[in-house]
């Protein structure tokens, strides 16, 4: 259980028109308690036949997520000048998600494998929005039909799989395919608007490797990846963001494919990593984020399909571990994004160069003492419509190991220097907006975890931090 998780953000909103002339200022100020209760279960049956590396493994395995979040909003008009409006948005979240999984695996020969298995996932989302706004004159909270209402999301989605490898000398080869059948299928059930996607697909990778000298390896790797929309992305009830800022999801939206084709130098030794990777991806129908002018005085955001875009750059990054106590991870990735949005309406295509950076450090204090901090830094990225400015955070954590690692005591830090802004900026030849999204403050996180029975031997990653805002 995840109880009163307090969440406080300002939003700010600057409204220009084609001379550049500001129109409209105002800020949006969101406070959300809530709470978060989590049940999961797991079965599990094994059966190992003679030989090595040769056996069935099954799984089962079922989890439930009840949320609220009671959100807050305080709307603050500089311009043009109006009294401050108070919202309120209630919203309960149910979702459950059960998955069978069994994979075969067996040796092929003394330098080969294989690998064969299904899996089957059923996901379900029941959304329930209230929203109600203050009516000043009547000194009493009013239900606001224009943000209430309860969408139902069913995705299943089931899957063959099958790898083979093998190795001759210093060169190896792991290849695979995965056939998948997916359904999706939505209900808006306020505004009884019902939607049914199925898509079947094949995603094939290839591995290759060669041994070069002690500890260093080079790898060539191509591979078919799919990346599907969140459930509520999928909602295509409108509703209020701001009171000049409308919102809806898209149920037409379809999952974005993603193309790697990438190439690199790995150097292994004890506990020391090097990575250095060149690498290409090709992206079509992306998820991306769109804003068009309704009127003059309300825009409308929702999710769709981007043509296609591609990216080319270079990653280095290194895993070290220090005197038996402390690990570090950094990582830095330079590349060029190019974007193709004509199909939405956006013109031509757009490139940039941009990159991201980050670092971790875990540190053993004591045996029961762990404490980790992190940072990252993402560049300019580009957009269908503009661009997001950069953006830094940090974050801080310690965990507790208390009564023979039965309990555990977990402090964090979320956004430490409170630094952590979203600058997006849109630019087209009928629309221009500057959007600041900002904490108030960083989140601090206090909880106490209680093991029954005997205390797993690999304790999970526990210090989680809040990267939302």
């Amino acid at each position: 259980d995840r109880e009163v998780v307090r969440r406080s953000t300002v939003s700010t909103f600057a409204r220009r028109d084609g001379s550049d002339a500001l129109l409209g200022d105002r800020d949006r100020l969101r406070v959300a308690p809530g709470f978060e209760r989590d049940l999961e279960f797991t079965a599990t049956w094994q059966r190992a036949f003679p030989g090595e590396e040769h056996e069935i493994n099954v799984e089962v395995k079922h989890d439930r997520t009840r949320e609220q979040e009671d959100n807050r909003y305080t709307n603050v008009f500089r311009l043009p000048v109006a009294a401050t409006a108070l919202e309120h948005t209630l919203i309960g979240t149910i979702e459950s998600s059960s998955e069978l999984t069994a994979d075969y695996k067996r040796p092929l020969g003394r330098q080969g494998r294989l690998e064969a298995g299904l899996a089957a996932q059923a996901n379900r989302i029941d959304l329930d929005f209230r929203g109600s706004f203050f009516d000043a004159a009547a000194s009493a909270w009013v239900e606001d039909r224009t943000r209430t209402n309860r969408f139902l999301f069913d995705e299943r989605i089931l899957a063959l799989y099958v790898t083979a490898g093998h190795k001759v000398g210093r060169l190896g080869a792991l290849a695979g395919l995965r056939f998948e059948r997916a359904g999706v299928k939505t209900d808006q059930v306020t505004a009884r608007l019902k939607a049914d996607n199925a898509y079947t697909r094949c995603y094939p990778s290839l591995h290759l490797s060669h041994e070069l000298r002690a500890h260093q390896e080079w790898q060539l790797n191509y591979s078919h990846r799919v990346r599907r929309p969140d459930g509520d992305d999928l909602n295509p009830f409108p509703t209020f963001e701001d009171p000049s800022h409308l919102r809806a999801g898209n149920p037409r939206l379809g999952p974005e494919d993603i193309h790697s084709l990438e190439t690199g130098w790995q150097y292994r030794k004890d506990d020391t990593t090097l990575l250095a990777t060149v690498y290409y991806r090709y992206r079509y129908h992306g998820l991306t984020e769109v804003t068009r002018q309704l009127d003059p005085a309300t825009l409308f955001t929702t999710k769709e399909n981007l043509d296609r875009s591609q990216s080319a750059g270079l990653e280095l990054v290194t895993t070290a571990r220090f005197a038996d106590r402390a690990t570090v991870n950094c990582s830095a990735n330079v590349y060029r994004n190019e974007i193709e949005a004509g199909r939405l309406g956006f013109g031509a295509r757009r490139a940039t160069l941009t990159g991201e950076a980050k670092f971790a450090l875990s540190w053993e204090v004591s045996q029961r003492t762990l404490l980790q901090f992190n940072a990252n830094h993402t560049a300019r990225r580009l957009t269908p419509q503009g661009y997001r400015s950069p953006t830094f955070v940090a974050n801080l954590g310690l965990r507790r190991h208390l009564v023979d690692r039965r309990l555990t005591a977990i402090v964090s830090a979320s956004d430490l220097l409170n630094s952590l802004r979203e600058r997006t900026r849109l630019e087209t030849p009928v629309l221009r907006q500057t959007i600041v999204r900002r904490r108030s403050a960083g989140i601090l996180y206090v909880g106490l975890i209680y093991h029954f029975g005997q205390p797993p031997k690999k304790q999970k990653d526990d210090l989680q931090f809040d990267p939302a805002l």
